[in-house]
């Protein structure tokens, strides 16, 4: 089931498994940070609409097509606006699929890392059926 999409990025749900797929798409490097927070914000109003009384979801993130540094100020407001709705959605595990540009995967690293109000478990992977299954496990 789709639960958003944009030019830069789609979530769907796969319901047999509890599993949230976001995926970034390769325009992700046309990306601002204005077009980023908002992108983000109409993300998250999405998914909360559209799972509302569903909880603990596996959330799949790939991140191979994201071309975009995300600045230190950039990482902040995610944490900060963005984190706390994968809690209310019931986020227990978190599987990120890395990029091959070493300072998006950095960047991306540091935003996860950093944050203090995550309370899901989270792992990097290179591949999509290893994250997939340590999801689901």
């Amino acid at each position: 089931m789709e639960i958003y999409r944009s030019d830069y990025q789609e979530v769907t749900c796969d319901w047999d498994h509890k599993v949230l797929k976001h995926i970034y798409f390769l325009q992700s490097w046309k990306f601002t940070e204005e077009t980023f927070k908002a992108d983000h914000l109409a993300l998250c109003d999405a998914s909360e609409e559209k799972l509302k009384g569903e909880s603990n979801f596996g959330l799949l993130v790939d991140m191979r097509n994201l071309n975009f540094f995300i600045s230190p100020e950039l990482q902040s407001w995610h944490n900060n606006n963005v984190f706390p709705v994968l809690e209310r959605l019931g986020v227990k595990k978190m599987a990120i699929i890395v990029s091959p540009n070493m300072f998006t995967e950095a960047s991306v690293k540091h935003t996860v890392e950093e944050s203090k109000n995550a309370t899901f478990q989270y792992k990097y992977f290179k591949s999509s059926d290893e994250a997939f299954d340590w999801l689901i496990s």
